[in-house]
Formats: C-alpha cells, sequence, structure tokens
C-alpha cells in the first residue's frame, strides 16, 4: 500500500477555477483569496485579482469588484493585461452608476490589443454610457455604425436599423424630469410637482391635505382659537407645503432614472438579439413579431 502512489491535488488556483466555472461565483471568490494570501512575498499576481473581481460582478457586488482592481497594479502589467483591466473597471464604474468615469476609462483603452470576445463588448457598452449621459444622437449613431459591423444578413440588418430609429424618436425617450421643475410646481400649486413626475393620485391627496390644513388653520383663527390655528393649522401646513416640495423633487430624479433604467434595458434587450442574430439562422425582426402575430 505505501507504494501507491496517491493522486495528484489540484491546486488553490485550479480548485477556484473550478468553481468558477460552475457558476459559484462567492466560493470561488474565496479560494482566489486564498492563492492570494499564500503568494510568494513580493509577488503580483493579475490573475487571481481578476477573476476575483469578475466574481464581485457575477454577485452585483460592484463596487467591491472596483475595489479588487485597484489592488492590482496597472503600471507593473503588460498592455494587454492593462487594457483588459479598464474594460472591467469600465463597466463596473457603469453597473455602479458612474457614468462620466466608465466613458473616461473606455477612452484609454486600446481595443485592438483586447481579446475578441471582450473588444465586441465595447462598443454596447458606450452606447448604454451614451444613454445614460443623454448623448441621444451620437448613442444612436454608435448603434447604428455597430449593427453595420455584425454579420448580419442585409435585409435583418434594415430591419434591426429601423427598428432602432423608432427606438430613438421623440416619444419613446426617457423623460428628463427636473428637480427644480417639480419643486416650482409644487410651490405654486401644491400638489402640481407629484402630477409632473406621473404621480397623479399622490398631487390630488397633497392638494387636498394642503387645503384641508389651511382651512383648518382659518376656521380656528376667525373663530378665536389663534393657538389651534396657528399650530394645528398652520403647523401642519408648514409640513405639508415645504415636505410636498422635497417629495416632488426626490419623485422627479426617481423618475428620471427609472425612465432610463427602463429604456437602458430595452437597448440591452436589442444588443443581446442581435448577437444572438449574428449565431444563429433567426428570422429578422419583422418576420419575427409576423410569426408572434
Amino acid at each position: 500500500m505505501s507504494f501507491i502512489e496517491a493522486p495528484a491535488q489540484p491546486s488553490l488556483m485550479q480548485q477556484a477555477d473550478s468553481l468558477f466555472e460552475e457558476g459559484q461565483y462567492f466560493e470561488a471568490s474565496i479560494q482566489y483569496e486564498r492563492v492570494l494570501f499564500y503568494q510568494p512575498p513580493h509577488e503580483t499576481l493579475v490573475l487571481p485579482h481578476y477573476r476575483k473581481a469578475l466574481c464581485y460582478r457575477h454577485l452585483g457586488r460592484y463596487q467591491d469588484a472596483l475595489n479588487e482592481i485597484n489592488r492590482i497594479a496597472l503600471f507593473n502589467t503588460d498592455e494587454t493585461w492593462r487594457n483588459t483591466l479598464l474594460y472591467e473597471k469600465a463597466f463596473n464604474l457603469m453597473l455602479s452608476g458612474s457614468e462620466q468615469e466608465a466613458l473616461m476609462h473606455i477612452g484609454m483603452i486600446r481595443e485592438e490589443q483586447l481579446p475578441e470576445a471582450t473588444r465586441q463588448n465595447i462598443t454596447p457598452l458606450k452606447i448604454l454610457i451614451l444613454n445614460h449621459n443623454r448623448q441621444w444622437q451620437k448613442a444612436e449613431n454608435t448603434f447604428l455604425q455597430w449593427i453595420k459591423t455584425l454579420p448580419l444578413a442585409s435585409r435583418q440588418q434594415h430591419a434591426w436599423s429601423d427598428s432602432l430609429n423608432q427606438l430613438y424618436t421623440e416619444d419613446n425617450l426617457p423623460n428628463d424630469y427636473s428637480e427644480e421643475t417639480a419643486r416650482n410646481w409644487s410651490r405654486f400649486i401644491p400638489g402640481a410637482g407629484q402630477i409632473y413626475t406621473g404621480h397623479t393620485w399622490e398631487g390630488a391627496m397633497s392638494f387636498l391635505l394642503n387645503g384641508a390644513a389651511a382651512a383648518l388653520g382659518a376656521h380656528q383663527i376667525y373663530y378665536g382659537y389663534y393657538f389651534t390655528g396657528y399650530v394645528a393649522g398652520f403647523g401642519i401646513l408648514y409640513k405639508t407645503y415645504f415636505g410636498g416640495m422635497e417629495r416632488a423633487g426626490n419623485l422627479a430624479n426617481i423618475e428620471r432614472e427609472n425612465e432610463m433604467v427602463r429604456f437602458n434595458r430595452t437597448c440591452s434587450g436589442m444588443i443581446r438579439k442581435m448577437l444572438h442574430h449574428t449565431s444563429t439562422d433567426a428570422l429578422d425582426p419583422k418576420e419575427e413579431a409576423a410569426t408572434k402575430k
């Protein structure tokens, strides 16, 4: 028995990669950290940091992914790794809501030195960032140019271009609700700011509540109950009036972001479908719609 050779155990890196391939991203991130912990002194291992950042991105922990990438000294890496890491950083910045910084990092990337699969993802990422910055014309032109680079049949390219032109019409673009405008509407007409942001019932209730508080204050003062009028009536009015303005401004920000998320989700869906069409013999959008009907 002592002469039987034990099977070779997989290394820590191999174990981590196996967990990553199986989609066990949390377990894989812990294993990659073990690889980094046991690395030789003064040795920089880019791959474990990079794979750990990918685990965090898959888990939706974008800030942790950024922190992991920032642990890598970019000036010590070769050009290929540097561009790959810049792309990954831009991707996580986009997902965490820092679109301007993401666009800046994309500008630092030499796309020709990226792996083919990563390079194909750069342009869709630019499109989503341009959308979020409301640069509609530039986003549409970039989208159209990207469609032309895809291995699609001519009729498919025309169909997708038509769908894209329809998507970027003024009626389909997300509303650019203004926080200041919402506040001003509520300043002159309580509840109007909420109606401006699409919350009609809330705006109506705010108007009625402000009106009731004002009426209560006026009624109590008219009959000589000055303390009750000022405290119960105008005291409540003060809170509902200025609280309504604050609420209207917050709703404007929330709805503007929600509409942008919905619009970018639509664009992401189109991108996924186009990439699917490049790898399968699928119908073009018009034929697909006709088939569904």
